[in-house]
């Protein structure tokens, strides 16, 4: 598995590890190995999620409810991650938002087609560890597509991590309480 990381990030003490199934390189390099993703990893933040409410009137009564036609928009998660020592990561990141805002495919359909709705990571997965370093969760986002990263800001003189956010929207979400495999 080289493709993963080896240890809980370092990046955090909150015994979290973020692990990116894969994404797409349309770099026009040679393959890359995933853990220059996946070692950078410093944060994520799950938005929250709301439901309208429909508004009524019994009486003098006012009563809520519910609203089950919901969005049918993307659900966002945002990633952060830290500069690696080449900038490749975000490099990685930079080429495959511009070159699908082009049209270039990495993945064919079932037909053999390119579709660019295949440039997704296939799972973003939020491992949460406990105190004895085995994890006691798994929140798996699925079809994740890149809409967005953030500004780089690279200073001279100072020692702060340089840091960029990547954010993504994915189709479904998964959670399972003591996953069965996990890194």
């Amino acid at each position: 598995m080289s493709n993963m990381t080896s240890t809980v990030n370092n990046y955090n003490t909150n015994k979290f590890k973020i692990v990116l199934s894969n994404v797409p390189n349309l770099t026009g390099n040679t393959k890359f190995d995933n853990s220059v993703i996946n070692n950078y990893v410093r944060g994520i933040t799950i938005p929250d999620i709301t439901i309208p409410m429909l508004e009524s009137f019994y009486g003098q009564a006012r009563q809520l409810h519910p609203n089950p036609i919901g969005s049918k928009n993307l659900n966002t998660v945002l990633v952060e991650f830290k500069v690696d020592d080449t900038m490749m990561n975000w490099y990685i990141f930079y080429c495959w938002l511009v070159n699908t805002r082009k049209g270039q495919n990495v993945r064919t359909g079932l037909d053999g087609k390119p579709l660019l709705r295949l440039n997704c990571i296939d799972s973003l997965d939020v491992y949460s560890y406990n105190n004895i370093d085995k994890a006691a969760s798994r929140i798996k986002f699925k079809s994740c597509q890149i809409t967005s990263i953030s500004n780089l800001a690279l200073k001279y003189g100072t020692s702060d991590a340089a840091i960029f956010t990547v954010t993504l929207d994915y189709e479904n979400i998964e959670i399972e309480i003591n996953p069965t495999e996990a890194p």
